[in-house]
Protein backbone atom coordinates (compact mmCIF):
# COMPACT_ATOMS: atom_id res chain seq x y z
CA UNK A 1 0.00 0.00 0.00
CA UNK A 2 1.22 3.50 -0.84
CA UNK A 3 0.38 6.26 1.65
CA UNK A 4 0.69 9.98 1.13
CA UNK A 5 -0.07 12.77 3.57
CA UNK A 6 -1.08 16.02 1.91
CA UNK A 7 -0.34 19.12 3.97
CA UNK A 8 -3.08 21.25 2.45
CA UNK A 9 -2.14 24.41 4.31
CA UNK A 10 -0.20 26.03 7.09
CA UNK A 11 -3.02 28.12 8.44
CA UNK A 12 -5.17 27.47 11.43
CA UNK A 13 -7.84 29.07 13.59
CA UNK A 14 -6.20 27.51 16.69
CA UNK A 15 -2.85 28.29 18.30
CA UNK A 16 -2.10 25.04 20.13
CA UNK A 17 1.04 25.41 22.22
CA UNK A 18 2.62 22.15 21.05
CA UNK A 19 1.87 22.31 17.31
CA UNK A 20 4.81 21.09 15.21
CA UNK A 21 4.00 23.77 12.62
CA UNK A 22 5.24 26.84 14.46
CA UNK A 23 4.76 29.27 11.57
CA UNK A 24 1.19 29.59 10.30
CA UNK A 25 1.50 32.09 7.49
CA UNK A 26 -1.61 31.24 5.45
CA UNK A 27 0.31 29.08 2.98
CA UNK A 28 -1.99 26.78 1.01
CA UNK A 29 -1.37 23.97 -1.46
CA UNK A 30 -2.40 24.82 -5.02
CA UNK A 31 -4.67 22.60 -7.06
CA UNK A 32 -1.76 21.88 -9.40
CA UNK A 33 0.47 20.70 -6.54
CA UNK A 34 -2.34 18.53 -5.19
CA UNK A 35 -2.80 16.92 -8.62
CA UNK A 36 0.93 16.32 -8.99
CA UNK A 37 0.96 14.77 -5.53
CA UNK A 38 -1.72 12.30 -6.58
CA UNK A 39 0.15 11.58 -9.81
CA UNK A 40 3.30 10.96 -7.75
CA UNK A 41 1.42 8.49 -5.53
CA UNK A 42 0.04 6.65 -8.56
CA UNK A 43 3.55 6.27 -10.02
CA UNK A 44 4.70 4.69 -6.74
CA UNK A 45 1.56 2.54 -6.70
CA UNK A 46 2.34 1.20 -10.16
CA UNK A 47 5.80 0.13 -8.97
CA UNK A 48 4.53 -1.29 -5.69
CA UNK A 49 4.71 -5.06 -5.28
CA UNK A 50 2.48 -5.15 -2.21
CA UNK A 51 -0.54 -7.41 -2.92
CA UNK A 52 -2.74 -4.93 -1.02
CA UNK A 53 -2.89 -2.58 -3.97
CA UNK A 54 -4.43 0.70 -2.87
CA UNK A 55 -3.42 4.28 -2.15
CA UNK A 56 -4.04 5.98 1.17
CA UNK A 57 -4.47 9.75 1.08
CA UNK A 58 -4.40 11.55 4.43
CA UNK A 59 -5.39 15.23 4.40
CA UNK A 60 -3.96 17.45 7.13
CA UNK A 61 -3.09 21.09 7.86
CA UNK A 62 -2.70 23.49 9.71
CA UNK A 63 -6.39 23.02 10.12
CA UNK A 64 -7.38 20.71 7.29
CA UNK A 65 -10.91 22.04 6.88
CA UNK A 66 -9.65 25.57 6.20
CA UNK A 67 -8.98 24.00 2.78
CA UNK A 68 -12.17 21.96 2.39
CA UNK A 69 -12.67 23.16 -1.23
CA UNK A 70 -9.22 21.77 -2.05
CA UNK A 71 -10.16 18.37 -0.60
CA UNK A 72 -13.21 18.30 -2.87
CA UNK A 73 -11.17 19.31 -5.92
CA UNK A 74 -8.52 16.69 -5.21
CA UNK A 75 -11.04 13.87 -4.88
CA UNK A 76 -12.80 15.01 -8.04
CA UNK A 77 -9.45 14.82 -9.84
CA UNK A 78 -8.86 11.31 -8.49
CA UNK A 79 -12.32 10.10 -9.55
CA UNK A 80 -11.95 11.53 -13.04
CA UNK A 81 -8.34 10.52 -13.65
CA UNK A 82 -7.89 7.23 -11.79
CA UNK A 83 -11.32 5.56 -11.57
CA UNK A 84 -9.86 2.04 -11.52
CA UNK A 85 -7.53 2.55 -8.54
CA UNK A 86 -8.76 2.08 -4.98
CA UNK A 87 -8.12 5.13 -2.81
CA UNK A 88 -8.66 5.23 0.95
CA UNK A 89 -9.22 8.70 2.45
CA UNK A 90 -8.54 10.03 5.92
CA UNK A 91 -8.14 13.41 7.54
CA UNK A 92 -7.15 15.00 10.82
CA UNK A 93 -9.03 18.07 12.06
CA UNK A 94 -9.42 20.15 15.19
CA UNK A 95 -13.18 19.71 14.75
CA UNK A 96 -14.11 23.37 14.97
CA UNK A 97 -15.32 23.74 11.38
CA UNK A 98 -17.33 20.52 11.03
CA UNK A 99 -20.84 21.10 9.69
CA UNK A 100 -23.64 19.16 7.99
CA UNK A 101 -22.30 19.63 4.45
CA UNK A 102 -18.80 18.51 5.42
CA UNK A 103 -20.09 15.44 7.26
CA UNK A 104 -22.21 14.48 4.24
CA UNK A 105 -19.12 14.67 2.04
CA UNK A 106 -17.06 12.58 4.49
CA UNK A 107 -19.76 9.90 4.56
CA UNK A 108 -20.19 9.90 0.79
CA UNK A 109 -16.44 9.39 0.29
CA UNK A 110 -16.00 6.88 3.13
CA UNK A 111 -13.45 8.97 5.05
CA UNK A 112 -11.65 7.93 8.21
CA UNK A 113 -11.66 10.89 10.59
CA UNK A 114 -9.35 11.84 13.44
CA UNK A 115 -10.23 14.66 15.83
CA UNK A 116 -7.69 16.35 18.08
CA UNK A 117 -8.99 16.71 21.64
CA UNK A 118 -6.92 16.38 24.80
CA UNK A 119 -9.72 15.48 27.23
CA UNK A 120 -11.77 17.41 29.76
CA UNK A 121 -12.24 21.15 29.40
CA UNK A 122 -9.73 22.09 32.09
CA UNK A 123 -6.96 20.00 30.52
CA UNK A 124 -7.80 20.51 26.85
CA UNK A 125 -7.88 24.30 27.23
CA UNK A 126 -4.40 24.45 28.77
CA UNK A 127 -2.92 24.00 25.31
CA UNK A 128 -5.66 23.98 22.67
CA UNK A 129 -6.73 27.59 22.31
CA UNK A 130 -8.13 29.94 19.68
CA UNK A 131 -5.95 32.65 18.16
CA UNK A 132 -7.43 34.93 20.82
CA UNK A 133 -6.14 32.65 23.59
CA UNK A 134 -9.62 31.45 24.60
CA UNK A 135 -10.09 27.73 25.23
CA UNK A 136 -11.57 25.64 22.42
CA UNK A 137 -13.25 22.76 24.27
CA UNK A 138 -16.85 24.02 24.33
CA UNK A 139 -16.81 25.02 20.67
CA UNK A 140 -15.47 21.67 19.52
CA UNK A 141 -17.84 19.61 21.66
CA UNK A 142 -20.79 21.42 20.05
CA UNK A 143 -19.68 20.02 16.69
CA UNK A 144 -19.86 16.42 17.85
CA UNK A 145 -23.56 16.38 17.00
CA UNK A 146 -22.53 16.26 13.33
CA UNK A 147 -20.00 13.52 13.92
CA UNK A 148 -22.61 11.34 15.59
CA UNK A 149 -24.34 11.05 12.23
CA UNK A 150 -21.03 10.06 10.64
CA UNK A 151 -20.53 7.31 13.22
CA UNK A 152 -24.04 5.94 12.80
CA UNK A 153 -24.15 5.95 8.99
CA UNK A 154 -20.67 4.46 8.49
CA UNK A 155 -20.80 2.25 11.58
CA UNK A 156 -17.34 3.62 12.30
CA UNK A 157 -16.10 5.55 15.28
CA UNK A 158 -14.12 8.71 14.90
CA UNK A 159 -10.58 8.50 16.19
CA UNK A 160 -9.42 10.98 18.81
CA UNK A 161 -5.83 12.07 19.30
CA UNK A 162 -4.82 13.46 22.70
CA UNK A 163 -1.46 15.08 23.29
CA UNK A 164 0.15 14.44 26.66
CA UNK A 165 2.26 17.36 27.86
CA UNK A 166 4.13 18.43 30.97
CA UNK A 167 1.16 20.48 32.11
CA UNK A 168 -1.60 17.89 31.65
CA UNK A 169 -0.11 14.39 31.96
CA UNK A 170 -0.99 13.91 35.63
CA UNK A 171 -4.67 13.93 34.65
CA UNK A 172 -4.42 11.60 31.66
CA UNK A 173 -6.26 8.66 33.25
CA UNK A 174 -9.19 10.97 34.03
CA UNK A 175 -9.10 12.37 30.50
CA UNK A 176 -9.15 8.88 28.98
CA UNK A 177 -12.15 8.04 31.15
CA UNK A 178 -13.89 11.25 30.05
CA UNK A 179 -13.35 10.55 26.35
CA UNK A 180 -14.75 7.04 26.62
CA UNK A 181 -17.46 7.29 29.29
CA UNK A 182 -18.78 10.78 28.62
CA UNK A 183 -17.65 11.36 25.07
CA UNK A 184 -18.73 7.91 23.88
CA UNK A 185 -15.52 7.61 21.85
CA UNK A 186 -14.11 4.22 20.96
CA UNK A 187 -10.73 4.87 19.34
CA UNK A 188 -8.16 6.83 21.32
CA UNK A 189 -4.69 7.83 20.14
CA UNK A 190 -2.06 9.28 22.41
CA UNK A 191 0.97 11.42 21.53
CA UNK A 192 3.61 12.53 23.99
CA UNK A 193 4.90 16.04 23.33
CA UNK A 194 8.62 15.69 22.69
CA UNK A 195 8.94 19.46 22.62
CA UNK A 196 8.66 19.50 26.40
CA UNK A 197 11.71 18.89 28.57
CA UNK A 198 10.96 15.65 30.44
CA UNK A 199 13.13 14.86 33.46
CA UNK A 200 13.62 11.28 34.64
CA UNK A 201 11.31 12.11 37.54
CA UNK A 202 8.64 13.34 35.12
CA UNK A 203 8.90 10.16 33.06
CA UNK A 204 8.63 7.94 36.12
CA UNK A 205 5.50 9.86 37.17
CA UNK A 206 4.16 9.50 33.63
CA UNK A 207 4.61 5.72 33.88
CA UNK A 208 2.52 5.65 37.06
CA UNK A 209 -0.25 7.64 35.39
CA UNK A 210 -0.25 5.33 32.38
CA UNK A 211 -0.50 2.26 34.58
CA UNK A 212 -3.58 3.82 36.17
CA UNK A 213 -5.01 4.47 32.71
CA UNK A 214 -4.26 0.88 31.74
CA UNK A 215 -6.25 -0.35 34.74
CA UNK A 216 -9.23 1.62 33.46
CA UNK A 217 -8.73 0.30 29.89
CA UNK A 218 -8.70 -3.30 31.09
CA UNK A 219 -11.68 -2.86 33.43
CA UNK A 220 -13.90 -1.30 30.75
CA UNK A 221 -12.93 -3.70 27.97
CA UNK A 222 -13.27 -6.77 30.18
CA UNK A 223 -16.80 -5.54 30.94
CA UNK A 224 -17.59 -5.31 27.21
CA UNK A 225 -17.26 -1.54 26.90
CA UNK A 226 -14.90 -2.06 23.99
CA UNK A 227 -12.57 0.73 22.91
CA UNK A 228 -9.12 0.80 21.37
CA UNK A 229 -6.23 2.60 23.02
CA UNK A 230 -3.20 2.71 20.77
CA UNK A 231 -0.82 3.38 23.67
CA UNK A 232 -0.97 -0.23 24.84
CA UNK A 233 -2.23 -1.85 21.64
CA UNK A 234 0.89 -0.80 19.77
CA UNK A 235 2.84 -2.88 22.27
CA UNK A 236 0.50 -5.81 21.59
CA UNK A 237 1.04 -5.46 17.81
CA UNK A 238 4.80 -5.09 18.24
CA UNK A 239 4.78 -8.36 20.16
CA UNK A 240 2.95 -10.08 17.27
CA UNK A 241 5.58 -8.74 14.83
CA UNK A 242 8.62 -9.65 16.92
CA UNK A 243 9.84 -12.12 14.30
CA UNK A 244 10.27 -9.28 11.80
CA UNK A 245 13.90 -8.21 12.17
CA UNK A 246 13.70 -5.18 9.85
CA UNK A 247 14.53 -1.96 11.63
CA UNK A 248 12.83 0.35 9.16
CA UNK A 249 9.19 -0.69 9.45
CA UNK A 250 7.36 2.61 8.89
CA UNK A 251 8.17 2.84 5.19
CA UNK A 252 8.75 6.60 5.38
CA UNK A 253 10.33 7.73 2.11
CA UNK A 254 9.73 4.31 0.52
CA UNK A 255 6.00 3.56 0.66
CA UNK A 256 4.84 6.49 2.81
CA UNK A 257 5.39 10.15 2.02
CA UNK A 258 4.59 13.53 3.59
CA UNK A 259 4.01 16.19 0.94
CA UNK A 260 4.19 19.77 2.18
CA UNK A 261 2.00 22.58 0.86
CA UNK A 262 4.69 23.66 -1.65
CA UNK A 263 5.32 20.17 -3.08
CA UNK A 264 8.38 19.33 -0.99
CA UNK A 265 8.41 15.63 -0.09
CA UNK A 266 9.52 14.39 3.34
CA UNK A 267 9.54 10.92 4.83
CA UNK A 268 7.24 12.09 7.67
CA UNK A 269 6.42 15.24 9.66
CA UNK A 270 8.98 14.49 12.39
CA UNK A 271 11.43 16.87 10.77
CA UNK A 272 10.78 19.20 7.89
CA UNK A 273 13.99 21.16 7.70
CA UNK A 274 15.34 21.69 4.18
CA UNK A 275 18.09 19.08 4.64
CA UNK A 276 15.44 16.38 5.00
CA UNK A 277 13.61 17.10 1.73
CA UNK A 278 13.69 13.88 -0.29
CA UNK A 279 12.15 15.24 -3.47
CA UNK A 280 9.59 17.46 -5.17
CA UNK A 281 6.33 16.25 -6.64
CA UNK A 282 7.37 17.55 -10.05
CA UNK A 283 10.90 16.08 -9.92
CA UNK A 284 10.50 12.76 -8.07
CA UNK A 285 12.82 11.59 -5.28
CA UNK A 286 16.49 12.25 -4.55
CA UNK A 287 18.92 14.06 -2.29
CA UNK A 288 21.26 13.13 0.54
CA UNK A 289 18.63 12.11 3.08
CA UNK A 290 16.80 10.00 0.51
CA UNK A 291 20.09 8.24 -0.22
CA UNK A 292 20.45 7.60 3.52
CA UNK A 293 16.98 6.02 3.62
CA UNK A 294 17.65 3.77 0.63
CA UNK A 295 21.04 2.75 1.97
CA UNK A 296 19.69 1.76 5.37
CA UNK A 297 16.12 0.59 4.73
CA UNK A 298 17.21 -3.05 4.73
CA UNK A 299 19.04 -2.93 8.07
CA UNK A 300 18.20 -5.72 10.52
CA UNK A 301 20.62 -4.74 13.27
CA UNK A 302 21.29 -1.40 14.93
CA UNK A 303 24.91 -0.48 15.64
CA UNK A 304 24.23 0.08 19.32
CA UNK A 305 25.11 -2.63 21.81
CA UNK A 306 22.93 -1.20 24.57
CA UNK A 307 19.89 -1.37 22.31
CA UNK A 308 20.64 -4.88 21.13
CA UNK A 309 21.07 -6.07 24.72
CA UNK A 310 17.75 -4.57 25.84
CA UNK A 311 15.20 -7.22 26.78
CA UNK A 312 12.63 -5.43 24.62
CA UNK A 313 14.85 -5.23 21.52
CA UNK A 314 12.79 -7.77 19.56
CA UNK A 315 9.60 -5.74 20.00
CA UNK A 316 11.09 -2.24 19.72
CA UNK A 317 10.06 0.08 16.87
CA UNK A 318 12.03 3.02 18.27
CA UNK A 319 15.43 1.77 17.16
CA UNK A 320 14.16 1.84 13.57
CA UNK A 321 12.92 5.46 13.65
CA UNK A 322 15.89 6.91 11.79
CA UNK A 323 14.61 10.48 11.55
CA UNK A 324 13.95 10.90 15.29
CA UNK A 325 17.27 9.30 16.11
CA UNK A 326 19.19 11.50 13.69
CA UNK A 327 17.53 14.80 14.58
CA UNK A 328 17.95 14.22 18.30
CA UNK A 329 21.36 12.55 18.38
CA UNK A 330 22.99 13.00 14.97
CA UNK A 331 23.00 9.25 14.28
CA UNK A 332 20.41 6.76 13.08
CA UNK A 333 21.95 4.28 15.56
CA UNK A 334 21.23 6.36 18.70
CA UNK A 335 17.47 6.25 19.43
CA UNK A 336 15.43 9.11 20.85
CA UNK A 337 15.47 9.18 24.66
CA UNK A 338 11.74 9.83 25.08
CA UNK A 339 10.73 7.30 22.43
CA UNK A 340 13.01 4.71 24.02
CA UNK A 341 11.44 5.29 27.43
CA UNK A 342 7.90 5.06 26.07
CA UNK A 343 8.67 1.84 24.19
CA UNK A 344 10.16 0.22 27.29
CA UNK A 345 7.24 1.46 29.39
CA UNK A 346 4.54 0.10 27.07
CA UNK A 347 6.36 -3.18 26.46
CA UNK A 348 6.74 -3.67 30.20
CA UNK A 349 3.09 -2.91 30.90
CA UNK A 350 2.03 -5.29 28.16
CA UNK A 351 4.22 -8.10 29.50
CA UNK A 352 2.88 -7.54 33.02
CA UNK A 353 -0.72 -7.80 31.79
CA UNK A 354 -0.31 -9.98 28.71
CA UNK A 355 -3.05 -12.47 29.61
CA UNK A 356 -5.68 -9.77 30.14
CA UNK A 357 -4.71 -7.70 27.08
CA UNK A 358 -4.60 -10.72 24.76
CA UNK A 359 -8.05 -11.74 25.97
CA UNK A 360 -9.38 -8.20 25.42
CA UNK A 361 -8.07 -8.17 21.85
CA UNK A 362 -9.60 -11.59 21.15
CA UNK A 363 -13.00 -10.64 22.57
CA UNK A 364 -13.06 -7.27 20.84
CA UNK A 365 -12.21 -8.82 17.47
CA UNK A 366 -15.13 -11.22 17.92
CA UNK A 367 -17.42 -8.35 18.86
CA UNK A 368 -16.40 -6.30 15.81
CA UNK A 369 -16.88 -9.24 13.44
CA UNK A 370 -20.34 -9.84 14.86
CA UNK A 371 -21.35 -6.17 14.72
CA UNK A 372 -20.23 -5.81 11.10
CA UNK A 373 -21.88 -8.98 9.83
Amino acid sequence: MINITLELNRKCNFRCTYCYLKDKLDYEMTAETAKRSIDFAVKKYELDKDPKKEIGVNFIGGETLCSFPMIKKTISYINETYPDIKFVYSMTTNGSLINEDIVSFLIENDFYVKISLDGRREDNDLNRVWVSGKGTFDDVIKRFKYLNRYQIELNRGIQVNSVVTKNNYMNYADNLKFLVDEGGLRSIDLSINKGDVWSDEDLNSLAEVMEKALDYYMERNMNNVFFSWDFIEKAYKNHLRKGDKRLFKCGGGVSSFYIAWNGDIFMCPSCMEKEFVIGKVEDDLGGLWYSEIIKNKGLTKIDNQKCMACKYSDVCPTKGCFINSYTENGSIHQPSRISCFVTRMTAGLYQDHKTEIDEIMRRRDEYLKHSQS
